[in-house]
């Protein structure tokens, strides 16, 4: 780490405790914050996890317990309603805006509109499935006349024959790019093959030097032998495409009908996946296949398109000049889904209206200024807790060990700061020209569908997803690069990512351009940077989608924090639900042992079923047995879903505070 980077990581450690403390002077709360921090944690689970926790936050409020909470720390969907209280409380300071009373007409208003537009993406008013299915088709269209072009072109270029006269070797033929690669490819293969046998004598030899050429040796033949297979598979194109002629009239059709049966495979392993009676391997060998059908009959296509297609001289310069020019003046990640879902998240839970009937808001009578309002470097203190907002850095080219084999590392974005202990931080007021805004924020947090995450890994897949533009995720600037004037000619080269993200190369902490998605894949409890921090109490809502009551989340946040800060958190959980109709309990509380000698307490909320609940949740539960661990694929609520997930949220944090003070924070290891 560089010593500005040191010097600045100080720097925002010291306006981080400025800014709790101004917010503890708001609230009239007395004490250190820096010796007994207090953090709410939101899990992810779309929007049954916003909906969840905004009944706990209306409990927190209604028994006076919110304003303890120094922290609030968000993930993916939690992030949803974490992003929307900020927004309101920025607005009017000292008041609860969600409200726990109906006499309270604001409030009322506010809690109304969410639960009119709990189907975000779908919320009416002009914007239906029709829009979403125009926005999903919309990117994938300008996806494909952006990429398609430079695929055909390069499948052109192959091809194009050129004559070789090597009397030498008695070779007189004709010559194409496939046919290099061909010969480039089992040349590869005869090397790695070569490289083999060294690394087999190589063994043979005892000392510290013949070990390290042994290692060095397996590191080519790792990178070779993958390398030939590729360049083979490559250079095969036209001898399959030639095969094909001989039992089809027309390839395009054999190679259509290969990309269906890969889809039908596909889809049929992915709907047995949570079968108990399919073993995993099977069904991930069948969603292999089936995605590797798909992408070869589409490269058949394409070879067929570029070698054979009468019109392709006629319109492939105007394609190839429309690919140029969108790659140059389109943002690639409003393009994709990303900027529609910002924009519905926006609208949804950052309702500007509502503001304006009591503000009289200049700034939400013009459109043109609405983003100014959210941008998140201008955010100030107030009497709600500091926002932490988790999401993911896409790290699977990493040359650190531990970045590459997890996939990313927690990138953290926050009214002073935004970046990631990979790439170090930057203050958000100059992070992307001071332009990123709450709702961008929150939609990053919460990009679940995204390439080359662990959800993610198949290369096939990525590949597909990359070229239909079937993805949440966003592309930054890298927090460790210098910025630089904004202007027209200062873009990122999109081609550049938009083929690393296809392929999954070269995605690393160095690159000028990250890619950031959901937070979830990295840890899905919004706890890690609260651990960080030596939280003295963490209160954790987890909303997760997790019907076998498995723990995962936990799990894993139980390892990262062993593995990263050295501290030991220990939990159980048997009592909360396994499966059974009810639980006695849905909350439990853990502890928290530092590398320092302090200690913490950790409370642990499960959304599950408990004895004593309305009578509403119950029906509920009888007309939907999955509840409360409906699919998070479901982001389309009603009225009645909506209500079911919010009363849950609030009766469970009611019935906790009856149990559990908040009031105090571990001092010892005793709890």
């Amino acid at each position: 780490m560089s010593s500005f980077q040191e010097t600045f990581n100080r720097d925002i450690e010291n306006q981080e405790q400025q800014w709790l403390s101004d917010r503890r002077a708001a609230c009239d709360l007395s004490g250190d914050s820096s010796k007994d921090t207090k953090a709410l944690a939101f899990s992810g689970g779309g929007i049954r996890s916003a909906t969840f926790n905004l009944g706990v936050l209306q409990a927190l409020a209604k028994n006076d317990q919110l304003t303890q909470f120094d922290y609030l720390s968000s993930v993916s969907g939690g992030s949803y309603i974490a992003t929307s209280f900020t927004w309101f409380k920025s607005r009017f300071p000292g008041r609860f805006p969600f409200g726990t009373s109906r006499r309270d007409k604001h409030a009322s208003d506010t809690l109304a509109w969410l639960r009119a537009h709990s189907s975000f993406l779908t919320p009416g008013f002009g914007v239906d499935k029709s829009s979403l299915l125009t926005a999903i088709l919309t990117g994938t269209l300008i996806n494909m006349l952006i990429m398609v072009p430079l695929l055909l072109l390069l499948l052109f270029l192959l091809s194009y024959e050129f004559s070789a006269d090597l009397s030498a070797i008695a070779i007189h033929a004709p010559f194409n790019g496939f046919s290099l690669l061909r010969g480039v490819g089992f040349l590869t293969l005869i090397a790695s093959f070569g490289v083999m046998l060294l690394t087999a004598i190589s063994t043979g030899f005892d000392s510290a030097r013949a070990n390290h050429r042994t290692e060095t040796l397996r590191y080519y033949l790792s990178n070779l032998f993958p390398l030939g297979l590729a360049l083979l598979a490559v250079g095969y194109i036209p001898v399959l495409h030639k095969s094909f002629e001989h039992f089809a009239e027309w390839v395009v059709h054999t190679s259509f009908s290969i990309s269906l049966i890969g889809i039908t495979i596909t889809r049929y392993a992915a709907r047995r996946n949570g079968n108990a009676d399919i073993k995993y391997s099977l069904t991930s060998l069948l969603i292999d296949l089936g995605l590797l059908l798909t992408c070869f009959g589409f490269v058949m296509i394409s070879y067929h398109f570029a070698v054979q297609w009468e019109l392709l001289p006629t319109i492939f310069y105007p394609l190839l000049f429309l690919s140029v020019f969108l790659v140059l003046g389109c943002n690639i990640n409003s393009v994709s889904m990303h900027g529609y879902y910002r924009d519905r998240l926006r609208d949804a839970f950052m309702p500007c209206h509502l503001s304006k009937l009591e503000t009289n808001d200049e700034q939400c009578e013009q459109t043109t200024s609405y983003d100014k309002q959210l941008l998140l470097g201008e955010l100030k203190a107030t009497d709600a807790p500091f926002p932490i907002i988790n999401c993911n850095i896409e790290l699977l080219g990493s040359s650190r060990a531990k970045y590459k084999n997890r996939g990313g590392d927690c990138f953290t974005l926050t009214p002073l700061y935004s970046g990631s202990d990979s790439t170090g931080y930057r203050a958000t007021k100059d992070y992307m020209a001071g332009k990123l805004d709450l709702a961008s924020a929150c939609a990053i947090s919460g990009a679940a569908i995204a390439t080359n995450t662990p959800m993610t890994r198949s290369k096939q897949l990525n590949f597909i997803m990359s070229l239909l533009n079937l993805r949440l995720g966003c592309w930054l600037k890298n927090p460790n690069k210098p910025a630089k004037p904004a202007s027209f000619f200062n873009k990122p080269w999109w081609y550049l990512y938009m083929f690393r993200d296809m392929f999954g190369q070269g995605l690393n902490e160095q690159q000028s351009y990250i890619h950031l998605s959901d937070g979830g894949h990295f840890e899905n409890l919004a706890c890690y940077e609260l651990i960080r921090r030596k939280c003295k109490l963490i209160v954790c809502c987890d909303a997760g989608a997790d019907p076998k009551y498995q723990y995962k989340d936990l799990a894993k946040l139980i390892e990262l924090a062993r593995v990263d800060f050295g501290a030991k958190l220990a939990i159980d959980v048997s009592e909360i639900n396994q499966q059974e109709a009810t639980s006695d309990i849905a909350w439990t509380e853990g502890k928290i042992s530092y590398d320092d000698g302090s200690y913490g307490r950790f409370i642990y909320i499960k959304a599950c079923m408990i004895e004593h609940l309305n009578e509403d949740l119950k029906s509920y539960k009888r007309m939907n047995p999955d509840f409360p661990h409906q699919s998070t694929n479901n982001q389309f609520f009603d009225e009645m879903q909506f209500e079911a997930y919010r009363e849950l949220g609030f009766q469970l944090a009611h019935q906790m505070l009856k149990s559990i003070d908040l009031a105090t924070t571990a001092t010892s290891g005793e709890q």
